[in-house]
């Protein structure tokens, strides 16, 4: 690919910014592209999830930092996150297909923020579920997410529809439910989701 530009001093830069200009920035962008309006958000496993918790049985880990040395670093993009990222911009074009004509759909999985921590990165989606979003879709397997049930929560905090993977309305009973559901199942198999109890035990708050 040919650039006008000279990219070799611009790629070279370095720069040093608080973790909330990053967010703004990221934010900006967006904005760029749905002008003042709402869009609509897809909210799917990436780093947790189902094939997090058939991964961790596999190999015999208990955490994620304990898959990841199991896996090594390719293996860990090969056999989670990179078939998650598929998973979810397939279901964003499903989203695409049933929402009002023109409007936005966000799927979070591409966006990279390197050096960014796991809080960091639910602190940002926090901040474009309440201030940038009108309705929140949920893929299958979501309850078993810890950012998806975080997503979840925020969503209904924030009073926006939420809609299951086939697009019908799902409220916070129905959802508390699914959660309590995967909790148990998860708890069968040995596993003990910290996360999403507590997830759960605001859910049930509401």
């Amino acid at each position: 690919m040919t650039f006008y530009l000279d990219r070799g001093d611009l790629d070279r830069k370095e720069r040093r910014r608080a973790y909330r200009v990053e967010a703004e920035m990221a934010l900006s962008a967006l904005d760029c592209a749905i002008d003042g309006g709402r869009a609509a958000y897809v909210s799917s496993e990436l780093t947790t999830g189902r094939r997090y918790y058939a991964l961790l049985a596999e190999v015999g880990a208990r955490k994620p930092s304990e898959l990841k040395a199991k896996l090594g670093r390719a293996g860990y993009r090969r056999r989670l996150f990179d078939p998650n990222c598929r998973a979810a911009g397939e279901f964003a074009r499903r989203v695409e297909a049933r929402v009002a004509d023109g409007t936005v759909v966000v799927n979070p999985a591409p966006f990279a923020a390197p050096g960014w921590t796991q809080p960091e990165y639910l602190a940002f989606w926090e901040k474009l579920l309440r201030t940038r979003v009108a309705e929140v879709h949920f893929n299958r397997g979501w309850p078993y997410s810890n950012g998806c049930v975080f997503e979840f929560l925020v969503t209904r905090d924030q009073g926006l529809p939420a809609y299951d993977a086939d697009g019908r309305p799902l409220d916070v009973e129905q959802g508390a439910a699914a959660v309590a559901a995967a909790v148990e199942r998860l708890s069968a198999e040995g596993f003990e989701p910290r996360i999403l109890r507590r997830h759960l035990a605001r859910l049930r708050a509401f």
